[in-house]
């Protein structure tokens, strides 16, 4: 049997509702995230895929804002690595 590697894409309505899971429906942050989240083509390009939407999120949630796909991609491959022990 082949690992299969299709992810399929999310989109806008599913980021916002994995959001809408982790911050908590009725919380001032998921209110502000889904505010801002619609004006930020930058969230779905980098959030496609359920894991990079889970960092996405994680991200807005400490610096409350989008910013450019290399940045959020290096402070996502910076949180892999300082989590990841070394040898695995």
């Amino acid at each position: 049997m082949k690992p299969v590697f299709d992810v399929r894409p999310l989109d806008m309505e599913q980021l916002r509702q994995m959001a809408q899971y982790f911050y908590g429906e009725d919380s001032g942050l998921y209110r502000e995230f889904d505010r801002v989240v619609w004006q930020e083509e930058i969230a779905a390009k980098v959030g496609g895929t359920p894991l990079t939407a889970l960092l996405v999120i994680a991200y807005y949630q400490i610096f409350r804002k989008f910013d450019t796909r290399y940045l959020m991609y290096n402070i996502i491959v910076v949180f892999i690595l300082l989590r990841v022990p070394p040898g695995t």
